[in-house]
């Protein structure tokens, strides 16, 4: 379980909505008394998000056109935990060629560079598009941080033919 606490906007269908599920397992988890110990020191819950980053994922869902049936209410007791957005997101760009993907084209359309730092930006609420600190020069693949290039390198090629029809369902 973990909360990436990056534009929804960006995610994938399959982190989309692996991250609302696990915000209402969080709730669970708290509800019964469980400890969040390693959640908490695995920088991977803010309890004082929860409530609001369910609002934010099921306005993105909704907007997908996805239904949405699980309301939450929760007002956080603990306030326990803090999770980085700029490197929750290069994790995720890191792990997801489909993030990688739909992060690059939601820059496109806001007509941004994609690079690492302008994405993070983003993660943090589209504090870089508001005070105007996105730079041209950072659509370059050649000024992306090494951790980046590796990413882009491993991702997968597309499918053949032949096996994109056996993945069909």
């Amino acid at each position: 379980m973990r909360m990436w606490m990056v534009d929804p906007r960006g995610m994938c269908r399959q982190h989309l909505l692996g991250e609302h599920v696990e915000l209402h397992m969080f709730v669970g988890h708290i509800r019964l008394g469980r400890k969040m110990g390693k959640f908490v020191t695995e920088n991977l819950v803010e309890t004082k998000s929860i409530q609001s980053r369910h609002e934010a994922l099921v306005a993105e869902m909704q907007r997908r056109g996805y239904e949405h049936k699980s309301p939450m209410v929760y007002t956080d007791r603990l306030a326990l935990g803090h999770v980085p957005q700029q490197s929750s997101l290069k994790e995720l760009l890191r792990r997801c060629p489909l993030c990688r993907k739909q992060f690059k084209k939601l820059h496109e359309a806001l007509a941004l560079p994609f690079s690492e730092r302008s994405a993070a930006l983003m993660a943090e609420g589209m504090q870089g598009v508001q005070t105007g600190r996105f730079s041209s020069t950072q659509s370059n693949a050649s000024n992306r941080p090494k951790s980046v290039k590796k990413a882009v390198k491993k991702a997968p090629q597309k499918a053949s033919k032949k096996r994109r029809g056996a993945q069909s369902h």
